[in-house]
């Protein structure tokens, strides 16, 4: 993991970006931490990212996005992001990278917080700032407050900066504009997130030749975005605290429910789920008859999971997440967890987006949400012969029939360890990323512990 993470949200800057990330990396540089800077250009029409990716500096990546907006840009940069803190700002450099290091510096004190950058705070300075600027922003402030209700003294400060939790809040909003930020800080409300307002140096003109414009239709579209946002906070507050959880991963154990078929090697998936519902401290298991399933709330770290478990018959898995359809967003955090007649027993595997390989469960969740984006457990349950080599799979025919057969002990012994990998290792995914998560389940220590937990197995069967 990076020491820091800046995004850079970019829109036609061909003429500055240059100079942007130059001085940025200049910056950051100097003060020795491991750093990486993601510039998204969202819908631009000019050089900006090709300019960008000419400078040939390591630490730089670049995003292109077609569709313009501030807060898809961000979204964007912030999926991709492996800073332990992470932060934002604006391409014009209104607000120097020295003060951005500066704030990042200070993060460590207030861990879990946000940090938001605030115009208004007693010690921030304006030189040069047009009187009219900062009596329209006040007037934002204003009218966005009587719609909705945040803590910060100035909404659309371009700088932020915190760790995984405030990025799992930012990446639950839903606007794509200049206005996320307005979403962001509510939602960071309503979970009782800490907000800490930190001062700036504001240069509204750090490239004099610079110039942005307030359009007369401007207003319409922030009153427009303010209902919008209005709208979508009070479906989140009035939600169960299961379903409007920011960033909530889903983790989906798929099996048969009924007593019969828990201990066969269909049911692979739901042994992990329960080994997971064990070390997250997870609240008992509830019927939900919306979506056929039993959940329960749990946490890994600082991160919120839904546990569920289809109360279907394994064909029939999809009626499980229907309810995943009207959040779209939400289908990231997913994580099916199921058995693999192609795997052999104590060994698991990590992939996204590729094809169930013909299980039932997979197959009916594709076809209900439409998508094959979600991340996949793989559970090994192929057996081991005497020499502890694995058995060639079973042929079409016979793999009804071979899903449906108990584990022997020995089996579940492996299967046992499995889960116990599986625990330890999916907060990795939970704070890092899928990327770091695959690297660390498919590491050659991990399958050194996997071949030893295997050998140990074949001795028991001896």
């Amino acid at each position: 993991m990076l020491d820091y993470t800046i995004i850079v949200p970019a829109h036609n800057e061909e003429r500055y970006i240059e100079h942007t990330i130059r001085d940025l990396v200049s910056t950051f540089r100097r003060a020795q931490f491991s750093f990486e800077i993601i510039l998204v250009s969202n819908g631009s029409t000019d050089e900006t990212a090709s300019r960008a990716r000419l400078l040939g500096f390591t630490e730089v990546s670049v995003i292109e996005i077609p569709k313009p907006g501030k807060g898809g840009a961000l979204k964007e940069g912030f999926r991709h992001a492996r800073g332990r803190v992470m932060a934002f700002t604006d391409a014009d450099l209104s607000i120097s990278p020295d003060e951005v290091l500066k704030s990042m510096q200070r993060y460590d004190a207030y861990p879990g917080a946000v940090l938001v950058g605030s115009r208004y705070h007693p010690e921030s300075m304006r030189p040069g700032r047009a009187w009219w600027r900062t009596l329209s922003s006040r007037i934002f402030h204003r009218i966005s407050g009587i719609f909705i209700d945040t803590d910060a003294s100035d909404n659309q400060c371009c700088l932020k900066v915190m760790d995984h939790v405030g990025k799992a809040h930012l990446l639950s909003s839903v606007e794509s504009t200049w206005f996320l930020d307005l979403e962001f800080l509510a939602r960071l409300r309503c979970a009782s997130v800490r907000t800490i307002e930190i001062p700036v140096l504001w240069r509204e003109h750090h490239y004099p030749n610079r110039r942005s414009f307030l359009r007369p239709t401007d207003v319409f579209r922030a009153v427009s975005a303010m209902l919008r946002i209005r709208r979508r906070m009070k479906s989140f507050q009035n939600a169960p605290t299961a379903y409007n959880a920011p960033m909530t991963w889903t983790i989906l154990g798929l099996g048969n429910p009924e007593d019969s078929y828990a201990k066969t090697r269909h049911n692979a998936g739901r042994v992990v789920l329960h080994k997971l519902h064990e070390v997250s401290h997870a609240s008992p298991w509830a019927l939900r008859k919306v979506g056929h399933h039993e959940h329960s709330e749990g946490k890994l770290g600082d991160t919120p999971l839904i546990l569920l478990r289809p109360t279907t018959f394994m064909n029939e898995s999809g009626r499980a997440v229907m309810h995943l359809l009207k959040q779209p967003e939400r289908v990231k955090q997913l994580v099916v967890m199921y058995d693999d007649a192609g795997l052999p027993i104590g060994t698991w595997k990590v992939s996204f987006g590729k094809g169930g390989g013909g299980h039932n469960g997979v197959s009916s969740i594709e076809t209900t949400l439409h998508t094959k984006a979600f991340i996949r457990i793989r559970i090994g349950i192929l057996p081991l012969d005497e020499d502890g080599a694995p058995v060639k799979s079973v042929g079409e025919g016979a793999l009804k029939d071979f899903v449906l057969r108990t584990f022997r002990p020995e089996e579940r012994t492996l299967l046992h360890g499995v889960a116990e990998d599986v625990a330890e290792k999916l907060p990795i995914l939970l704070t890092q990323g899928l990327e770091a998560f695959m690297l660390r389940a498919h590491t050659k220590d991990s399958k050194k512990q996997k071949q030893t937990a295997s050998e140990e197995a074949v001795s028991q069967i001896d």
